[in-house]
């Protein structure tokens, strides 16, 4: 009875790490793979408003739309590329129509550490990206002649998120940076930052 008991006892004890083990999924590989995404969000500090006044309207938007390119080249390592548009700011009035908006093109790596993984659910990350943030402004004037003015400012982006697989080919990814660049201090007379923090979602289809 007691040969039986202790192998017993044994079984009974190892049974749950078993089924954890056999419950326990594998991370998500994403070694050698790419990704295509677009990443829609807004700036902590600035505002999507429209607004009148005798000079005329003015629209200003805080929406910030990126599309961009990834590779995993390790399985924890991505090098990414975006560019899109970093808000924008339209008036129309007595001067005519101005056009005010800034394109960051930004190069990055991003880090998904293994231990940190969710199964092949999730791989949180943590990245930094590095470029030029381009700011035109166009003026229209009721006489027809177009006055422009562009400015290019070193800048980055620091951020951390997620990465959620709703299927093999398909990533959701809810993500909080900071972009941090110079002042465009030509187009603005008071030196305007648009540095500040961005709340963005982003979606990519992974191949």
């Amino acid at each position: 009875m007691k040969k039986l008991l202790i192998p017993s006892v044994l079984v009974v004890m190892s049974f749950p790490m078993m089924v954890l083990g056999q419950s326990a999924k594998v991370p998500v590989d994403l070694d050698g793979k790419s990704s295509i995404f677009l990443s829609l969000g807004a700036k902590a500090n600035s505002r999507t408003v429209v607004s009148t006044s005798a000079a005329g309207v003015t629209l200003e938007s805080g929406i910030i739309g990126l599309i961009g390119y990834a590779y995993w080249f390790d399985p924890e390592w991505q090098l990414n590329f975006t560019v899109g548009s970093f808000g924008a700011e339209t008036s129309t009035g007595f001067r005519g129509v101005e056009l005010n908006s800034t394109v960051p093109v930004l190069f990055g790596v991003s880090y998904y550490p293994l231990s940190l993984s969710m199964g092949s659910v999730g791989r949180p990350f943590a990245g930094v990206a590095a470029g030029a943030y381009v700011q035109s402004a166009a003026r229209t004037l009721t006489t027809g002649t177009v006055e422009s003015v562009n400015q290019t400012v070193l800048g980055g982006r620091l951020g951390v998120g997620v990465d959620i697989f709703a299927a093999s080919w398909l990533r959701i990814s809810p993500t909080v940076s900071y972009h941090l660049l110079g002042d465009f201090a030509e187009i603005s007379p008071d030196a305007q930052n648009r540095s500040g923090a961005e709340f963005s979602v982003g979606f990519g289809v992974v191949f």
